[in-house]
């Protein structure tokens, strides 16, 4: 239901003249994107089954996509629902869980992305800010990480984390093989030299 009531916002927006009306357009959606990562909580400490935690991640992919315009994870939508069926039985079966584990690695390396270009175009703008404005440095040095966590893409890298043990069983993959334990994914980059910075579920 949020995703249909925000795609049908998306359509109002792009009709509207007014500025008022688009602003509180505007921010009903924000809401509504608001309100979609606290039903992901609500699920996430519970055990709903791996296929409703596949249609979550599908319908969190439909609404990142109301707002970016993003070719890869379109593909990754695109994949995930022709391979439906496939998904019902990866717990099982070693080539699907294969395939899907490979969509979510595709996925994590989108959300690596969001970690990154977060970091660089927010954090700076964050510092300086807070910097002239004499905010705590312990707050101002782990903004762009809350702006991230209050995101979709971190709901989406929290439901990702609950379908991988799972892959991780029917391929046969130990858990010392992740490198990284946060929720969110990235590769080696300049910040990751300085220090990680990745939001965690702490």
């Amino acid at each position: 239901a949020v995703t249909t009531f925000r795609d049908r916002l998306q359509n109002l927006c792009s009709n509207v003249s007014d500025m008022g009306t688009y602003k509180d357009l505007l921010f009903l959606d924000i809401a509504l994107e608001v309100y979609q990562r606290q039903l992901v909580e609500r699920i996430i400490h519970i055990d709903i089954g791996l296929n409703n935690y596949f249609r979550e991640i599908e319908l969190l992919l439909d609404n990142l996509l109301i707002s970016f315009d993003w070719k890869e994870l379109d593909i990754c939508r695109s994949d995930l629902k022709a391979m439906k069926v496939d998904t019902q039985n990866c717990h099982k079966d070693y080539f699907q869980a294969l395939k899907v584990k490979g969509l979510i690695e595709r996925m994590k390396r989108c959300l690596g992305e969001v970690v990154d270009r977060c970091f660089e175009i927010i954090q700076p703008r964050a510092e300086e800010l807070g910097n002239g404005c004499h905010c705590d440095k312990a707050f101002v040095s782990i903004f762009s990480e809350d702006v991230i966590r209050g995101s979709l893409f971190f709901a989406l890298s929290m439901v990702i984390k609950k379908v991988e043990p799972v892959l991780r069983k029917t391929l046969g993959i130990l858990n010392w093989i992740i490198i990284s334990p946060c929720l969110l994914y990235t590769s080696p980059s300049p910040r990751d030299q300085r220090g990680s910075r990745m939001p965690s579920s702490a």
